[in-house]
């Protein structure tokens, strides 16, 4: 992630809450424990477990597209090079993945970032 690196960007580990407004809040993780809260993230990405997969690319997906400012949801798969991209383009949330030899796109960081490298 050196493009990143001198850019601004801030890194959670877990009990992560979002928030869209000072009325509004998302627990990014089920649970009362919120070590921190993070307003109105422009993207997150997060490591998909096998137990939380299916809920993660669900309702929990859906509810956070809601949140004006995100503009991208990055799931990266923990057992398969794999990397899927939900983006905002105006009102339209498009899909794309992306695999071993590839690079995924995230527009709103203008970030590239290669599969194999993250799974080397």
């Amino acid at each position: 992630m050196a493009q990143l690196a001198h850019r601004p960007h801030r890194t959670f580990a877990q009990y992560l809450e979002l928030e869209a407004s000072s009325s509004t809040k998302h627990a990014l993780f089920e649970g009362d424990i919120f070590e921190t809260t993070v307003l109105n993230p422009t993207v997150i990405v997060e490591v998909l477990s096998e137990g939380t997969a299916r809920n993660d690319r669900g309702d929990k997906l859906e509810h956070f597209k809601q949140i004006p400012a995100l503009q991208a949801w990055v799931f990266v798969a923990h057992d398969d090079p794999r990397i899927e991209v939900h983006q905002r383009i105006g009102s339209t949330w498009l899909y794309a993945q992306w695999r071993a030899g590839e690079a995924a796109r995230i527009d709103a960081i203008a970030c590239l970032l290669e599969v194999s490298e993250i799974f080397a």
